[in-house]
């Protein structure tokens, strides 16, 4: 959803909803929330919050709202899909980084689902400032990787 708040502070707390837990608190990448009677912004909030939302994924009450977001913009855990060890393990010792490549080009839907669940991936404290630039015009690629080759050359 990714709705826009109107919302003079970073965050708004629903102090019927609100079980006092702390974990927006002990979540907040930047340490943007402290504790009052509930949870509250820190002065230099505003400027400071990446807009993470993990202080309001994590309420386990659905008390709390961010100016980017409120509890209806997180997706749920499905416990069912989280892999097991033995699943997880299997996945990341079995990965070979040798590709058998086919000359067909991706359909722009894949590659729409693919960025989507990318931006999700963790990048340190979601300070990074992360861009995607997409080329499906095979001339341009080959022209992007020859500069690569290039590049690593120059830096042996």
């Amino acid at each position: 959803m990714n709705t826009a708040y109107k919302m003079d502070k970073i965050i708004k707390i629903d102090e019927g909803l609100c079980i006092k837990c702390d974990a927006c608190i002990r979540c907040c990448p930047g340490g943007l929330i402290t504790k009052d009677i509930f949870p509250v912004p820190t002065n230099d909030s505003w400027e400071f919050c990446i807009d993470c939302g993990h202080c309001v994924a994590i309420c386990p009450t659905e008390a709390l709202q961010q100016r980017a977001m409120g509890p209806g913009d997180c997706s749920p855990i499905d416990i069912q899909l989280i892999p097991t060890w033995e699943e997880a393990r299997q996945f990341l010792v079995t990965k070979r980084s040798i590709r058998g490549y086919v000359n067909k080009p991706v359909e722009k839907e894949k590659i729409l689902q693919l960025l989507d669940v990318a931006r999700y991936a963790a990048n340190g404290g979601n300070r990074q400032v992360l861009r995607w630039l997409v080329i499906n015009d095979p001339a341009k690629v080959h022209q992007v990787a020859a500069l690569t080759i290039d590049w690593m050359k120059s830096t042996q």
